[in-house]
């Protein structure tokens, strides 16, 4: 069995996460008045996620492990 480098073997993965936003709300109580913030703590954060793989030759990146830790390879060849 022999194995050499593959040049231009390319894996890429990103992630973006989104922060939830406060909201205001006005509420008069006797002669007071109020100003309340309420955090929507109940609102999950927007997650996306991309993935991209390239490879040349009968190898190809079949999956990729979102924190880096692994990458599956998959041998298409006959031999």
């Amino acid at each position: 069995l022999k194995l050499s480098p593959s040049p231009s073997s390319r894996v890429m993965v990103s992630r973006t996460t989104a922060s939830s936003t406060a909201t205001s709300s006005r509420s008069t109580r006797s002669k007071r008045k109020r100003v309340e913030l309420e955090e929507a703590s109940t609102a999950a954060p927007k997650v996306q996620i991309s993935q991209e793989a390239e490879a040349k030759g009968s190898v190809s990146i079949e999956e990729i492990d979102l924190e880096g830790k692994s990458v599956t390879l998959r041998n298409n060849s006959d031999k």
